[in-house]
């Protein structure tokens, strides 16, 4: 659903063209060390609250060796110092999660989800691993309100959620914030407007077959895609050409140097 609002024709190549007879991936300009990063921290918070319980960090060395190969150094020092804060931090037993609702699948008869962990008393448990925003409020509210916990809160008729951020960057430590409520009438506000979307989606899928791709809206920047770390045109670009396997490179923001002393600056928060 994500996909689709940011961009329906990107969602249409992505997950339905596979129909078409056409054979394509999109380009990756390098390895997504952010979404490795990620899903090697779901795995270790999972276990931390399930019937295998981590009181060191070295108990997942043995997995993290491959991932090593792969991954920037700075990275993997971060996520081992990330291991030692959360174990020190944190007990398996303090009823954030209990191990059988931990990576819990949820299903309806339109949506499916699997949600980091539910309590027992219905509070959602979020993790997000992230770099520290300017606002920490700002960055807290855009998780609490989006589209992602929404279907999480509608499909296990949630009573609150608890979002924890991961910090990637020095001081590597986990940031959990107080439980948010989340009262039956937002539920059903966001009931309402999931099944919208759901239904915005159904009336493109069921346009004429001879209509393709073309029923789907393109990104609102079209080809040339614009976000915090680079500039470059859309990976599907060469679906929508017609030229199959086309190479698309993204170009890095270029780092802000200052005038008058030549040096790279970076914001210290």
């Amino acid at each position: 659903m994500s996909a689709f609002l940011e961009s329906p024709k990107s969602f249409y190549w992505q997950y339905l063209h596979a129909g078409t007879g056409l054979s394509y991936a999109p380009s990756v300009a390098r390895y997504d060390h952010d979404l490795a990063f990620g899903t090697r921290w779901a795995e270790f918070v999972d276990a931390f609250y399930t019937t295998r319980p981590i009181t060191q960090a070295s108990s997942l060395e043995a997995d993290l060796s491959g991932w090593a190969e792969k991954i920037k150094p700075t990275y993997l020092t971060s996520f081992v110092a990330l291991q030692n804060n959360y174990i020190a931090s944190f007990s398996p037993d303090d009823g954030v999660r209990t191990p059988d609702t931990s990576e819990l699948r949820l299903e309806s008869d339109r949506f499916v989800a699997r949600l980091d962990g539910l309590s027992a008393d219905g509070i959602i448990h979020e993790c997000k691993t992230t770099s520290r925003a300017p606002s920490l409020d700002m960055q807290l509210w855009r998780v609490e309100n989006s589209l992602q916990v929404k279907l999480y809160a509608v499909l296990a008729e949630a009573e609150g959620v608890r979002i924890e951020f991961a910090y990637k960057d020095s001081p590597n430590v986990v940031f959990r914030a107080p439980v948010k409520a989340i009262t039956r009438e937002q539920r059903r506000f966001w009931k309402a407007e999931l099944e919208s979307l759901w239904e915005a989606i159904q009336l493109c899928l069921h346009r004429e077959p001879a209509w393709g791709h073309a029923a789907f809206p393109c990104h609102p920047d079209g080809c040339t895609i614009v976000s915090k770390r680079f500039i470059g045109e859309c990976p599907w670009k060469s679906m929508c050409d017609g030229v199959t396997g086309a190479e698309h490179f993204y170009r890095p923001r270029p780092p802000h140097i200052d005038e008058r002393t030549g040096l790279e600056l970076h914001i210290v928060r």
